[in-house]
């Protein structure tokens, strides 16, 4: 075997799993904009001159921005490839009958 070179199962591997691993690196990216998206509160508008406190009114808890967005549409995409790349592998099995 010449060096450099892959056996052939370790190329068929890959080869048959490539989109399962596309859909779950979109999934890891998407979550991973999610979870590092800034959340940022407003601390103006009708809610920051409440009469009765002192402090702008955080009760909405919340605050969902461009990039939360951005990172949940990737994550529901991964998930979505996920499920018809693993449904696609279930339907190829052959079975015995």
């Amino acid at each position: 075997m010449a060096t450099g070179v892959r056996p052939a199962s370790t190329r068929s591997w890959w080869r048959r799993n490539a989109l399962v691993v596309a859909a779950l690196v979109i999934v890891i990216a998407g979550s991973l904009v999610f979870l590092v998206a800034p959340t940022t509160v407003p601390v103006y508008g009708w809610t920051a001159y409440t009469p009765l406190s002192s402090g702008p009114d955080y009760s909405r808890t919340s605050y969902l921005t461009d990039q939360h967005i951005v990172g949940a549409a990737l994550a529901v995409l991964g998930l979505i490839t996920l499920a018809g790349a693993v449904g696609f592998r279930l339907g190829l099995r052959r079975r015995a009958a």
